[in-house]
């Protein structure tokens, strides 16, 4: 069995760079694709032991104003908590991952509008991605609008279709429309797949369609030794979900942001 810090840095890496990354130091290090969806110079921290060093020593070389970086720390990692927040990193979100192993073969789900994605699809997908989520740290973060927001969501789940994130795509039908989407991340080791991103659209609500739709990538991926899913702790009714079919916990982040 994997143990929970694999498993989180699994689904760790939450935006695909457009072109070369810029270092600005070891640990500040910039997010061409954030860049450009959030127009702003963006940045990710690199949480590790030296700047868990360089932070104490006043070494951290931060990005010149304006500009907005990010960073995750395991729950448990008190080290590098502190050393971000005495950067001045503000706590947003909790992350949170759910492992269980694919039940397998479990009937054609593709007779309930359940199946993989076509290029056709673009245009539905990326509507339920933008209005689909709740949540998400870019939501739950004041100094960003719900409109940019939203525009992460829609951009990240473009990127499928543009191929530059994703391995595969499962979308439901529901009345001719696009009810639902699970975008799915491989593992390179082969032995995992992960549900990088999944939305159902409002109106679709309540009918089962994400259980559905996690049922079909059961199926299809029934010689997985896991299927990995993330939420925000803040989502209740996604983890109990989660939860009621056979995913446990299997690790947390803490996910922080420093608006310059």
């Amino acid at each position: 069995m994997v143990s929970g810090r694999h498993e989180e840095a699994f689904l760790d890496h939450d935006y695909e760079p457009l072109s070369a990354q810029v270092t600005i130091s070891h640990s500040i290090i910039s997010d061409p694709w954030l860049t450009s969806v959030l127009e702003k110079p963006t940045y990710r921290a690199v949480v590790d032991d030296r700047l868990v060093a360089d932070a104490a020593t006043g070494n951290v070389i931060l990005p010149s104003p304006p500009a907005f970086c990010y960073a995750k720390a395991q729950t448990d990692d008190f080290a590098k908590i502190r050393a971000l927040e005495s950067l001045g990193f503000s706590l947003i979100e909790t992350n949170v991952t759910f492992s269980k192993t694919p039940a397998g073969a479990i009937g054609d789900v593709e007779q309930e509008g359940v199946c993989f994605a076509n290029a056709d699809d673009e245009d539905g997908v990326v509507a339920v991605a933008r209005r689909g989520f709740i949540y998400p740290r870019f939501h739950m973060d004041p100094f960003f609008s719900r409109e940019t927001a939203e525009r992460v969501k829609a951009e990240w789940a473009r990127n499928f279709f543009k191929r530059l994130r994703g391995d595969a795509m499962v979308v439901a039908r529901c009345d001719g429309d696009i009810a639902g989407f699970a975008q799915l991340i491989d593992d390179p080791d082969g032995k995992s797949i992960a549900i990088d991103l999944i939305s159902v659209a409002e109106k679709f609500r309540r009918r089962g369609i994400a259980r559905t739709m996690i049922r079909f990538i059961e199926t299809r991926y029934a010689k997985r030794d896991r299927l990995l899913v993330g939420t925000q702790l803040i989502n209740i009714l996604s983890t109990r979900l989660y939860e009621s079919i056979g995913f446990r916990l299997c690790a947390s982040t803490y996910v922080y942001h420093l608006h310059l």
